[in-house]
């Protein structure tokens, strides 16, 4: 691997590439919708974040785009079965998300509020959710809780927490094509649900603050 930065090496955000994000100490781009992959934002090397008997490992990876990268480490991940991806807990991707959710610009405080909102209410109706590694999540799981609420809730009530579940799933590590949330179909909402929704949702978030962490 050289050290010297390639200038056909893309070292830039460039697009959405699965909601790119940077590490807190801003070196690292990270990819939640490819959670295994990591690039070094000062050279624009890719890297893939594994482990073995549990210990955290980096290995570097031949691409110079984000799609060879993709590539690269599919590739990787089949040829060394001895190499795990790595996975976190619900929880560590709830607090991801919140996290993100806070810090997003483009997001009004009520957007932000509603999402916080459904965020408690998804802890508070799933018992031991918090606790659970993000791939011991199934889709059974998934669709016993949406049954749950389709029976008792309004369609647009329960595609707002299936769209809060799906993304901390894929922040605790599992990937965009794998998440059980994404196999669970949003429900048409009828018009009248959808103004008495969100009557009841302009009322109810008054009480929601931004002190509350997942």
């Amino acid at each position: 691997m050289t050290d010297i930065q390639d200038a056909r090496r893309d070292t830039k955000a460039r697009g959405n590439k699965g909601a790119e994000r940077l590490s807190p100490d801003g070196k690292w781009r990270l990819f939640p919708k490819v959670p295994n992959l990591l690039q070094y934002v000062s050279t624009g090397l890719y890297f893939a974040r594994t482990k073995i008997n549990g210990k955290l490992i980096r290995r570097s990876l031949k691409a110079e785009t984000f799609e060879e990268a993709k590539l690269a480490l599919q590739d990787l991940l089949a040829r060394h079965p001895e190499l795990e991806p790595e996975r976190g807990t619900v929880g560590e991707g709830l607090k991801a998300y919140l996290r993100q959710v806070n810090t997003a610009h483009d997001l009004s405080p009520q957007t932000k509020r509603y999402r916080r909102y459904f965020l408690k209410a998804l802890l508070a109706n799933w018992p031991g959710l918090r606790k659970l590694k993000a791939d011991r999540v199934t889709a059974a799981d998934c669709q016993e809780w949406a049954g749950r609420f389709s029976a008792a809730k309004d369609e647009q009530y329960l595609n707002h927490r299936l769209a809060v579940l799906r993304t901390p799933l894929e922040l605790g590590g599992i990937p965009h094509d794998q998440n059980p949330a994404r196999k669970i179909k949003r429900l048409g909402v009828k018009p009248w649900a959808l103004w008495g929704h969100l009557r009841s949702m302009s009322v109810g978030t008054v009480l929601v603050t931004g002190t509350e962490r997942a």
